[in-house]
């Protein structure tokens, strides 16, 4: 699924084929509920709120006459904007925009003082959408974020189960009971994808940054590799927003090149955006390798860098300069003993 936010889907890639079936099945043969599960970071995010899913539906959805996409993400601290009514009533402002109709009426509900009631606004949705060869494609992020779990997942089975077409994708941390047993009926109701088994995603995905990086290609095989390595050993749990992965590329590629003594190298990658700043997994940046390794030519550029580009008077550059230094001679006292 990774791929088809940057156009370079690669068909059987991952688990992608399960996510186009959960898609593209007729509504009365193929489970209507898809749960994404995966630990925190691990890119559930960036995978829908990017639109790579709503692309896809569209790329992929052509047989039908019309196609709406709806996306709703939970947080802790927005409880008021998880009230079920709220939510569904943003479903049916999202799904206007392709299906003006889903509107007419609906102001009569709200000139009640109480205001429409979470059936109404349900039946409102699933109605308008039975009419019409609309499929709809729910997608609601972080659902274990949500103050109320339950109602939440009761209201999207609801419309899941109706009798229109419509397809609920819900990212969350962990397995939900519910949905368990839901996959284990015969016929399935509903069916879940694990971001774990979308690691031949991620290591397509590196390969083909790389492989663009035109500064990274200038890099000895050795070095693409270790940078290929690290990425792929920090994929699983960090945050994995393409255009951030992108960045970190040039970033991991700097601090190999600190290390190695490359100054040409290292201009290259500066100039291309890398972030100096950047940490590895030992909390080390690559003015840290730089020092440890005596490369005092790079550890001047990154001094100039790092000056020119923060506030006025230098000082976040200079805590970050004199932390590389402490932390160097640490490292290097203890590499002596």
């Amino acid at each position: 699924m990774r791929h088809v936010e940057r156009d370079t889907q690669i068909p059987v890639s991952g688990f992608f084929k399960e996510f186009r079936v959960w898609l593209e099945g007729p509504a009365h043969q193929t489970p209507r509920v898809l749960n994404i599960i995966g630990k925190s970071s691990a890119g559930k995010t960036s995978l829908i709120s990017s639109a790579s899913a709503i692309r896809a539906a569209h790329s992929m959805g052509r047989d039908h006459l019309q196609i709406a996409a709806t996306y709703f993400s939970c947080s802790f601290n927005e409880a008021a904007s998880q009230d079920p009514a709220h939510r569904v009533g943003s479903f049916i402002s999202q799904v206007s925009t392709v299906c003006p109709n889903m509107l007419e009426g609906l102001e009569v509900g709200f000139w009640r003082i109480e205001g429409p009631t979470l059936q109404d606004l349900e039946q409102r949705l699933t109605s308008q959408t039975a009419r019409s060869p609309l499929k709809i494609l729910v997608l609601i992020d972080a659902v274990n974020e949500c103050k109320k779990i339950e109602p939440m997942i009761d209201t999207l089975l609801r419309l899941a189960e109706s009798a229109s077409d419509i397809r609920v994708l819900f990212t969350r941390t962990e397995e939900d009971p519910l949905i368990t047993t839901l996959i284990d009926l015969e016929p399935q109701k509903a069916t879940a994808l694990e971001m774990s088994a979308l690691s031949a995603d991620i290591d397509l995905f590196i390969e083909a940054k790389i492989r663009e990086k035109k500064d990274l290609q200038r890099l000895p095989p050795e070095m693409r590799e270790e940078i290929d390595v690290t990425l792929n050993m920090r994929a699983d749990g960090m945050d994995m927003d393409l255009d951030t992965l992108g960045g970190r590329n040039a970033s991991t590629a700097l601090q190999v090149t600190c290390y190695r003594g490359h100054y040409e190298v290292a201009k290259d990658l500066l100039d291309a955006g890398a972030n100096p700043y950047h940490r590895d997994r030992y909390g080390r940046s690559s003015l840290f390798y730089t020092l440890c390794h005596g490369n005092k030519d790079i550890a001047e550029l990154l001094r100039q860098y790092l000056r020119s580009r923060t506030d006025p008077k230098g000082e976040a550059a200079s805590i970050h300069v004199e932390e590389a230094f402490a932390a160097a001679r640490m490292f290097m006292a203890g590499a002596a003993h």
